[in-house]
């Protein structure tokens, strides 16, 4: 009788189980996302690709001021709401949760963008989001609410050095609507 020479099923569901749960573990270890990404990530990190010093500003107008609606509301809705609001693409928030909450000096996991350490200031209506190493755009966002005459505004700040410096400055502002 001749040997099976077929795929060894066995061995590809094996394997198969091992990767997923080495990519669940670092995933749920909350501090890199998903592994390939970081290892995508880390990689590019290594090399100076379009490495330079980036800066912007943007001011979103959010609406205007109501009895139910101003600078502070707006501030909470995005420091105490999910992550998601304040860090683009964020899988994790800070309670370690999927999707969940961003929480002051906690981490958030940007799927593809990578790890971003979250910081929440009340007495100031001020976030502060600055990535942690690996992740594809180096730097910091810090997000301010004001008020200005009757409008409630969303003052936008991008600076830092690292890859894709012209990529950052361009599409930062937008990103972080």
């Amino acid at each position: 009788m001749p040997k099976y020479t077929g795929p060894n099923y066995l061995w590809l569901t094996t394997t198969a189980i091992r990767e997923f749960a080495l990519q669940y573990d670092h995933y749920a270890s909350g501090k890199y996302g998903i592994y390939h990404l970081y290892t995508f990530r880390n990689f590019l990190s290594k090399f100076q690709l379009l490495h330079g010093y980036h800066s912007y500003t943007k001011e979103i107008d959010l609406g205007k001021v109501t009895p139910e609606f101003n600078e502070h509301t707006a501030y909470f809705n995005h420091a105490t709401g999910k992550v998601w609001k304040s860090v683009p693409g964020a899988i994790r928030g800070g309670d370690r949760q999927f999707l969940g909450n961003r929480v002051h000096g906690a981490y958030a996991n940007a799927l593809f963008g990578g790890l971003v350490k979250t910081f929440n200031y009340d007495d100031q209506l001020r976030l502060v989001n600055k990535t942690e190493d690996a992740h594809l755009f180096g730097g910091q966002v810090e997000m301010r609410f004001i008020r200005r005459d009757d409008r409630v505004i969303k003052v936008i700040t991008g600076t830092g050095t690292g890859n894709f410096a012209g990529i950052n400055e361009f599409f930062g502002p937008y990103v972080f609507r």
